[in-house]
């Protein structure tokens, strides 16, 4: 689910022309949520409560509060949701931060992702989605 979800958001960024940042949009992300979500098999209860996390965890990366966020950041965030081990997590966040492929990434990336992880580490515990 988290790469369908992730697929769906990027498809409906919108890309900053001469920049690395593709803008995600509530409303695209909402859309790509609510698809992934309504497909699987669980209570309304359930996705209702996931659907309200994932909200909260969007607007954690909507810094300016303008109902945008960096797609990059949700991704790079979102890795901590995948099923999977750790190594397949990093391995996920670096093939979405190596964007020249040369198999490296630099120090601004490497924070990227430390901070998009501690975000929605953050967010799940605070959430009032759990309550």
């Amino acid at each position: 689910a988290c790469r369908e979800i992730l697929g769906s958001a990027f498809r409906g960024a919108d890309y900053v022309p001469g920049s690395t940042n593709y803008v995600l949009t509530k409303k695209d992300f909402d859309s790509a949520v609510v698809r992934i979500i309504t497909s699987r098999s669980m209570s309304v209860s359930t996705q209702t409560t996931l659907t309200a996390m994932l909200r909260e965890i969007f607007t954690a990366f909507d810094y300016e509060r303008t109902g945008k966020a960096n797609a990059y950041d949700v991704a790079c965030g979102f890795t901590v949701l995948c099923k999977g081990k750790k190594s397949d997590k990093l391995e996920y966040a670096f093939e979405i931060l190596d964007r020249a492929k040369r198999g490296l990434l630099a120090k601004s990336d490497t924070v990227r992702y430390l901070r998009s992880f501690l975000i929605v580490l953050l967010t799940m515990v605070t959430t009032s989605a759990l309550e």
